[in-house]
């Protein structure tokens, strides 16, 4: 049993199954953007008394009272539990088994529900269209009044909480009058929702505390990020937003992908090739990025969609794609015609930072902000990114009988071609401020300070050859004021030589602005410390 470890509680169909779990063997595994996620675990049954697992019932995964994961079991399978074992003394004591259960979260029901028409409302029924829904309905409006409670078997699920309106579901506002149309009954849930989404660009997917989420940008943006020097600063308050907090991570590998690159992208539109007047076509080419990268095409064909029948909508769509936006002016997306960057990071529970005594683990979806001072140009300009948690997989180094101990969290972090156009907006925003407000510099005359800035300060007091603390500061409305600096940051020089930490000092209050030398510095010394700072 660890002593900081993580409490762990596993149910199938409601009921604790922790303490029979063969932990060294079990994953989770969830997914950003209604990909599902999947569960493989094993349980031990020495004694015959588990079971019979029955495929359709409902697991679920906490780690800490936060719950991390809800599906269903879609496969048992049973194994013998040792290589060998006795069978002259009869079949009572052939007893030890192994149950594996395998199963997906709950975003496989956009791929297991279909649109129906609700045979309980009067008027048409499963053998006729479904009726047709004003072209300025709000998407949200539309999902929690007609689409989840009419045509789908939701029963149990929370499709109204997180469901926002994000925009009207056509692209051209000519069409706002014109009535639109469901996707046929038959048809997967899935396929009605992207058929929203890419009119909106909303972010979709099923939470396992089975409330359907529909927003037009993340706005569970972690409070606290990942750094190779990590600050461990404390979380406070419920509010998502990245709080300066950053913590340290065991295994990492970053990697600058140009795989998805679009620089060249061709859009039809229209009546399928039909010729001039009929058929619409545009194409969009990012000289610069072609040049640096070469060339990387994309195209998209809207034969007959709204939006696309006419020049203006194939020409924006191609913009899009490679420039991000072009209809706002100063406010440019990221687009892809850049390189985009991936993380993986690994950690375990027990390093996570709390609130109110309570783990504040991440989740798919949540954008989380990372630090590298050891990537960035200088130590005064780290790599910064602030991406998705689109992967996260769960799994048990060690685990006691009681369900506490050690977990292990696998996190892939990055932006796909296929994320909403909102999101990658969000992010660059978020890029922008986050670096700005890094690289700001800090001095005692500065007056005031931003968390990650870069510091240089002469200390608070003089060398006398008695004091061994000195402490860094600025200048407040005409008084001397300490501040804080970011554990393990400092670099201390004495007559302009590097100090050793550790050694030759110590930072014994980086709140508190302090440093302690292990020999009081002479009054004919001079000292200067560099560090990065708390803020305040």
């Amino acid at each position: 049993m660890t002593r900081n470890g993580s409490t762990v509680l596993i149910t199938y169909n409601g009921v604790d199954i922790t303490s029979h779990v063969l932990f060294q063997s079990a994953s989770f595994e969830v997914q950003f953007s209604a990909v599902p996620g999947t569960f493989d675990i094993t349980l031990k049954d020495p004694n015959q008394t588990l079971g019979p697992f029955i495929t359709g019932k409902e697991v679920a995964l906490w780690i800490d009272g936060q719950l991390m994961f809800g599906g269903y079991l879609t496969q048992v399978g049973r194994k013998f539990a040792l290589p060998v074992d006795r069978t002259d003394a009869g079949a009572s004591k052939v007893k030890t088994r192994f149950w594996s259960l395998r199963g997906v979260d709950y975003n496989i029901l956009f791929d297991k529900r279909v649109l129906r028409f609700n045979t309980s409302l009067s008027g048409a029924g499963f053998l006729n269209q479904l009726p047709s829904f004003p072209g300025n309905s709000m998407d949200g409006h539309l999902i929690r009044t007609e689409l989840c409670p009419k045509y789908l078997d939701l029963t149990g699920f929370d499709y109204t909480t997180d469901v926002e309106d994000v925009s009207t579901v056509v692209v051209d506002s000519t069409s706002l009058s014109k009535p639109q149309a469901w996707v046929q009954q038959g048809t997967t849930w899935r396929k009605q929702m992207e058929d929203f989404s890419q009119f909106s660009n909303a972010v979709w997917y099923m939470q396992p505390n089975k409330k359907l989420f529909w927003k037009a940008v993340e706005q569970v943006q972690s409070r606290w990020g990942f750094s190779d020097v990590p600050n461990k600063r404390p979380v406070v308050g419920a509010a998502p937003g990245f709080q300066g907090a950053t913590y340290g991570f065991r295994e990492m590998d970053a990697t600058e992908d140009g795989s998805f690159i679009v620089n060249d992208a061709l859009v039809w539109g229209g009546g399928p090739f039909a010729g001039a007047g009929q058929t619409v076509f545009s194409r969009h080419e990012n000289t610069g990025s072609i040049a640096e990268h070469s060339r990387w095409q994309a195209s998209e064909t809207h034969f007959g969609e709204d939006g696309y029948g006419l020049q203006k909508g194939v020409t924006q769509r191609a913009e899009l794609i490679v420039e991000g936006s072009p209809s706002q002016q100063g406010d440019q997306l990221y687009g892809l015609k850049f390189p985009q960057w991936q993380f993986r990071f690994a950690w375990f529970g027990h390093d996570v930072p709390t609130i109110s005594g309570i783990r504040d683990h991440l989740t798919p979806g949540k954008v989380v902000t990372i630090h590298l001072y050891t990537f960035g140009s200088d130590t005064s300009h780290p790599l910064i990114q602030d991406l998705p948690l689109r992967q996260l997989r769960i799994s048990f180094p060690e685990l006691d009988p009681t369900g506490k101990g050690y977990v292990r969290f696998d996190g892939f972090f990055g932006i796909q071609s296929s994320d909403p156009w909102t999101l990658w907006r969000y992010l660059l925003k978020q890029k922008t401020k986050t670096q700005a407000m890094s690289i700001t510099s800090t001095s005692n005359t500065s007056g005031g300070t931003s968390f990650g800035s870069p510091g240089s300060f002469f200390p608070m007091e003089t060398p006398d050859g008695i004091h061994k603390t000195f402490t860094i500061f600025i200048v407040v409305d005409g008084v001397n004021t300490p501040v804080g600096y970011i554990s393990g940051t400092t670099e201390v020089y004495r007559n302009g030589l590097l100090q050793r930490p550790q050694v030759d000092y110590t930072e014994t209050d980086p709140a508190g602005g302090v440093i302690t030398f292990m020999v009081a510095p002479l009054i004919t010394d001079w000292i200067w410390i560099k560090c990065r700072m708390m803020g305040i």
